[in-house]
């Protein structure tokens, strides 16, 4: 039978070992049965933030794929409308008639316009494409001259000024100007 120890009977000095025994027990019980758990907690630890890592790097990587998506469909789009204003090689006649067109609405007598087309091919995403040079020559004044550039730039087809003379009448309201004008004419599939 086990005597159940009568604290008060012992002497102070023996309570403190006592009490210190049974302290390193507790704590030599918790270490080796704890332990081992620690142990398995530690490593868990490291696998979970492992899989958090993988988990971060997983969503940026869709977020990213989304953002390239996003990104894809607005360059479709934007090459789609860049390839509709560049004029095709057949559309040459249409080019001429749309200058002519606006010069007319601007009041603007053209007295020569001539294509130049001696240019040779290059690639471009679109295919084969090669420049075309415009000389035209016609009277105009300054204000009347900058509508007819705005409008020739801005609209249908992608045409930019290459260079300008203006020869200054005194006498007159009107100013001799020759202008070449610059696009690009995409080789049609029939075409190549």
């Amino acid at each position: 039978m086990v005597k159940a120890i009568d604290f008060k009977k012992i002497q102070p000095q023996k309570t403190i070992y006592i009490i210190g025994i049974v302290s390193l027990a507790i704590i030599l019980d918790v270490w080796l049965v704890l332990f081992r758990e620690i142990r398995t907690l530690k490593d868990q630890n490291k696998e979970t933030f492992a899989i958090r890592e993988n988990l971060k790097r997983y969503k940026n990587q869709i977020d990213r794929e989304a953002e390239l998506a996003e990104l894809n469909e607005d360059w479709r789009i934007g090459f789609s409308k860049l390839e509709n204003k560049i004029p095709r090689e057949r559309q040459v006649p249409q080019v001429l008639e749309f200058i002519s067109s606006v010069a007319k609405e601007e009041g603007i007598n053209i007295r020569s316009i001539e294509p130049d087309t001696s240019k040779t091919s290059v690639s471009t995403v679109w295919g084969k494409a090669y420049p075309v040079t415009i000389s035209l020559n016609f009277e105009a004044t300054y204000h009347t001259l900058a509508k007819f550039l705005s409008k020739i730039e801005r609209e249908r087809f992608i045409i930019d000024v290459k260079k300008m003379r203006i020869a200054v009448k005194p006498a007159m309201p009107t100013n001799s100007i020759e202008l070449e004008l610059y696009t690009v004419l995409l080789l049609s599939n029939d075409e190549k």
